[in-house]
């Protein structure tokens, strides 16, 4: 019988990703991170991917606590620092119940790094080994203003291996600790790549992602208004909850100051629903700040959209210019809107662009891709 786990639950209760058997030769996996539908974006998503994989759900037994946190205990500091503490008793609890192998420890920057941190140093007093697994877009602006980088080090040192996102990680990464590093890059639900359309055959920009400036919401809209200037009047649509409270009645109260025509502001989008928003769409555009490697980029690469982003983080790693999307510089609104400009205007380039990267994403960012990567991981780590 399943056992499940919610953030509501006593401490002792984890959600398993297969039935706990009392004998098995399939070394036990710990995975660390927030689940669905609790929690949405890249993170949770990875995590969702990582627990379904039929691969490593064959080879590995994978059991998962979920570090997701009641809205009362993410209310304030003081409940906050409880909620992190009940999460160190649960998985004291798993480590002395389940006794797994490898704690694979999902984290990103900020409150995350030092919750994930103790978990990661608790894991380490107990023996076992431990992946920390870096995600976002923002770990370098929180390692370079922080206060405790040698303790940031310290924990980064910890561990046996340090899984980031891309190659620009990696350098940066290696650049302040000594621990083994590897890429394994984000992936697609595999309901993306079977979508029916795509290719780029509507009329549409899609944006997908959290709506405020560090995605660069505020320089696409000085792109529309470029565009519109020049007569192309494509929808633009925007899916994603808000960056910031407040943040989308500003920038709608924007779209009606400066007449931009048909701009939409859909809030929070359920898979079903992207995936039809992305599969009639004429391109995806993500002009972000900062990155890791954007699940949101990779399900429009999925779907077999072009893409005009920016060279941050990982997304270099996923966009050859020119061969599978553009990207152009951070803030720069106007070679935004010609990249834009000439997608709208050039169906058949359009269509080349999208195949493209609909082949590229099959390569590297489908589940399977990445379930093998980590296959391979693990059993590098167990021998």
């Amino acid at each position: 019988m399943l056992n499940r786990y919610s953030p509501y639950s006593p401490p002792f209760i984890v959600l398993l990703a297969e039935p706990t058997v009392l004998k098995t030769d399939k070394k036990t996996i710990l995975v660390v991170g927030p689940k669905p539908p609790a929690v949405t974006g890249g993170i949770a998503s990875f995590v969702a991917c990582q627990l379904a994989s039929p691969q490593l759900r064959e080879q590995f037994r994978l059991i998962c606590l979920d570090t997701t946190l009641s809205p009362r205990l993410r209310a304030g500091k003081l409940r906050r620092l409880g909620g992190s503490l009940l999460l160190a008793v649960r998985l004291l609890t798993l480590l002395l119940s389940e006794r797994p192998s490898i704690a694979h420890i999902h984290s990103s920057s900020f409150l995350s790094f030092w919750e994930k941190g103790v978990l990661l140093l608790v894991c380490r007093l107990f023996r076992r080994r431990t992946v920390l697994h870096m995600h976002g877009g923002m770990f370098e602006s929180f390692y370079t203003a922080s206060r405790f980088k040698p303790l940031i080090r310290l924990i980064l040192d910890r561990a046996d291996v340090i899984v980031v996102l891309s190659s620009y990680w990696k350098e940066f990464c290696g650049s302040i600790t000594e621990s083994r590093l590897e890429i394994v890059p984000n992936c697609a639900k595999e309901n993306f790549f079977s979508a029916e359309g795509g290719r780029g055959d509507g009329e549409t920009v899609v944006f997908t992602g959290s709506v405020g400036p560090r995605k660069g919401v505020d320089v696409l809209l000085e792109a529309v208004s470029l565009l519109r200037s020049r007569g192309v009047t494509n929808p633009v649509v925007l899916a994603g909850d808000q960056e910031e409270e407040g943040g989308i009645d500003a920038y709608r109260s924007l779209v009606a100051e400066r007449d931009l025509g048909e701009v939409i502001f859909l809030g929070e989008v359920h898979p079903p629903e992207l995936i039809g928003l992305l599969a009639k769409a004429a391109l995806f555009c993500l002009p972000s700040r900062a990155e890791g490697l954007p699940i949101a980029l990779l399900e429009a690469m999925a779907v077999g959209l072009p893409v005009v982003a920016t060279p941050v983080g990982g997304i270099p790693d996923a966009l050859a210019e020119g061969v599978n999307g553009f990207l152009v510089p951070v803030g720069d609104s106007r070679m935004l809107a010609d990249r834009l400009e000439q997608l709208l205007r050039d169906p058949g380039l359009r269509k080349k662009i999208g195949a493209a990267n609909y082949g590229k994403a099959r390569s590297y960012y489908h589940p399977e891709a990445t379930s093998r990567t980590l296959a391979d991981l693990y059993h590098s780590m167990l021998d």
